[in-house]
């Protein structure tokens, strides 16, 4: 792992700790040590942009039957380059490379065959290796059905089950690299609608006469290692799982018509939230991650999002990630990836989010929203005042934020002995922290890991009601040697990348520094 340290203004938080510990030592037993922390300040904000398990999302699409592994190696990398080319045409500094790609694998071509061939596998093997490459996490979706037109496409329910039972050993080979999987397979795009049997007289139907929905997701949730979320299309399908079974809570939702049809309850416009789906939705992104993307803007009567009615949804429906690749930079052949203009971007037509970014937002408007605003958020290190966008405050709020208030140290800093530890924290985000764990860590002077504790639950650190301090604590022993040392918060992945506070002291290869002292 590349080493980097992110060296802060505000240092003297780890010299205010060592000042503490040197003249506490002998009393230490008896008075806890506290240290406070400041907030990170606009000019560091760099460093929060590529926290895994969060924020935008890229989209690549992939052909399991191609008998070219390169292909689908590079539709996982291609459209990198050209967004961050045509972000940066927008306004410069406003772009990170996205730790998150959306990849549809399509296995169209054995819709009729019930065992897979080996060119599927080394197609996933070299998906799965493209995006560790990446270091980026996939948002995995299986499809047949490339139109809404094409139901000829569609495999049938046997197939499906079948397949399912042969790709479960991939995913969970590589379920490090996996952020969530969509409940695809049925339907145009896997998106469960134009398939074989469907009507949109029931946009509700779910089952038919070829297709038993709650059979389908089952088979995809067994298909699923346990510990990775599954995201549904739409509220109701999630709803095929009772909410007793331990499933139910691993079920998150991507919307892929967040705005769409605006004249249509089933698609919750803002100002239709009210119904039944909706409070559905809510409930869901509390306990799984919330995906989206918008309708493209040359999409049938497209109506523009403001990114006051963006930011309203998304505080509402926790998101932990969105799609930049839908309705973001339109008109911009670049992001195509190809000079003629691709049907969604053969538009005049801004795209929503590159109109966000010309678009001031305060804390104040930010929170008669409903949104939550850490008060260094608007502030430079000199407590001078920086306009934000909309676009920016989206980017750094998609997914969680974690803030350190407070750290307690209670006991001994000496050799081998046990310290108890209590840091409060709060969560600025849209979401909780899904897919990652939090550790106190001892780390010796080359910050090499020697002593490790898990504290607190990062998928609960969610604001129900208002803003919320959330507390971790644990007991972490210290080592029996002499030497230099760091206490660490370790807030990490499970392909051990770790996530950055929005603080200002040291951080270093994922790690959040928050005491140095001396045994």
């Amino acid at each position: 792992m590349k080493k980097t340290v992110f060296k802060r203004a505000a240092a003297f938080v780890l010299a205010f700790g060592m000042i503490l510990q040197l003249s506490g030592c002998t009393s230490q037993d008896k008075e806890p040590m506290k240290i406070m922390f400041h907030p990170s300040t606009a000019e560091f904000e760099a460093a929060l942009f590529t926290n895994p398990d969060r924020g935008f999302r890229l989209e690549s699409y992939t052909d399991l039957s191609l008998h070219s592994t390169e292909n689908n190696k590079y539709n996982i990398t291609q459209w990198n380059d050209k967004f961050q080319a045509a972000a940066e045409k927008v306004k410069e500094g406003i772009w990170a490379k996205p730790k998150l790609t959306q990849v549809y694998c399509y296995l169209t071509e054995y819709r009729d065959t019930e065992t897979l061939p080996d060119i599927v596998f080394q197609n996933l093997d070299a998906i799965f290796q493209a995006l560790k490459q990446e270091k980026m996490k996939g948002v995995i979706r299986f499809a047949y059905q490339g139109s809404m037109e094409a139901k000829n496409e569609q495999a049938s329910q046997e197939i499906m089950l079948a397949h399912m039972e042969q790709l479960a050993p991939v995913l969970e080979k590589y379920k490090d690299l996996i952020h969530t999987v969509e409940a695809g397979f049925m339907g145009a795009w896997g998106e469960w609608h134009s398939y074989p049997g469907h009507t949109w007289d029931d946009p509700g139907q779910i089952s038919n006469e070829y297709f038993d929905g709650a059979v389908i997701l089952r088979g995809i949730l067994d298909m699923v290692p346990d510990d990775i979320y599954v995201q549904v299309r739409y509220p109701g399908i999630g709803e095929l799982i009772d909410k007793e079974d331990p499933d139910h809570m691993r079920l998150g939702l991507n919307n892929d018509a967040f705005f769409g049809f605006r004249n249509q309850a089933g698609a919750w416009p803002y100002e239709e939230m009210g119904n039944s789906h909706c409070h559905k939705a809510q409930e869901n992104s509390l306990t799984a991650p919330m995906g989206g993307e918008f309708f493209w803007g040359c999409q049938w009567n497209y109506v523009d999002v403001t990114a006051e009615e963006a930011i309203k949804m998304f505080v509402r429906f926790h998101q932990n990630s969105f799609s930049v690749y839908h309705n973001s930079f339109e008109g911009t052949p670049e992001v195509a990836g190809r000079g003629d203009g691709a049907m969604w971007f053969a538009t005049d037509r801004e795209g929503d989010m590159s109109k966000w970014i010309h678009v001031p937002v305060t804390a104040a408007e930010l929170e008669s929203w409903g949104a939550y605003v850490s008060p260094s958020y608007f502030v430079n290190s000199r407590g001078e005042a920086v306009e934000r966008s909309a676009f920016e405050y989206v980017r750094d709020h998609l997914g969680y934020r974690i803030e350190a208030k407070e750290l307690t140290i209670d006991g001994r800093i000496s050799r081998g002995e046990t310290v108890a530890l209590s840091m409060d924290l709060v969560n600025y985000g849209f979401s909780a922290a899904f897919n990652m764990t939090g550790e106190f860590v001892v780390l010796d002077e080359d910050y090499n890991i020697v002593s490790r504790v898990t504290a607190g639950d990062p998928s609960a650190w969610n604001n129900l009601e208002g803003l919320t301090t959330h507390t971790v604590s644990a007991e972490l022993a210290l080592p029996k040697e002499g030497g230099s040392y760091k206490i660490a918060y370790y807030l990490h992945n499970s392909n051990d990348e770790g996530a950055y506070f929005a603080n200002d002291f040291d951080r270093f290869n994922g790690f959040n520094i928050l005491y140095a002292f001396e045994l």
